[in-house]
């Protein structure tokens, strides 16, 4: 993340902006057992044969935009907000063996444009 701060840097209000990049990943990809059971009953059309099915969720880089404001109390104590936006997509992958040795492969785009917060109160020694 690279940041720009306007103002003074003694002054009381730094307010800023910036632009960065993140690595998005995901770990232990799974689907709930409600989404298995509904999935194996549509599959085996009625039977439920508890089919297992795979997740995969792939990772991706997403720009990353952030604007905030900090203030200074006093030379030791400080408090600040900062709001991030990262637009971001990907593609989720579902595999599920059916009991007749068959695969059914489903994948899904995933669009999240999250909006991230932050405050913080911050001492320096």
């Amino acid at each position: 993340m690279l940041k720009y701060y306007f103002l003074q840097p003694e002054g009381r209000w730094r307010p800023w902006l910036g632009l960065g990049v993140s690595y998005i990943w995901f770990t232990h990809a799974h689907v709930s057992a409600a989404f298995q059971q509904a999935l194996s009953m549509q599959l085996t059309r009625g039977a439920t044969a508890g089919l297992p099915t795979r997740a995969h969720v792939d990772s991706e880089w997403s720009p990353v935009f952030n604007g905030g404001i900090a203030y200074q109390f006093d030379k030791h104590w400080s408090a600040a907000f900062s709001i991030s936006y990262l637009p971001f997509s990907t593609r989720a992958s579902l595999t599920t063996p059916l009991p007749a040795g068959e695969t059914v492969k489903s994948v899904a785009k995933i669009t999240l444009d999250p909006l991230v917060t932050l405050v913080s109160v911050n001492h320096w020694f």
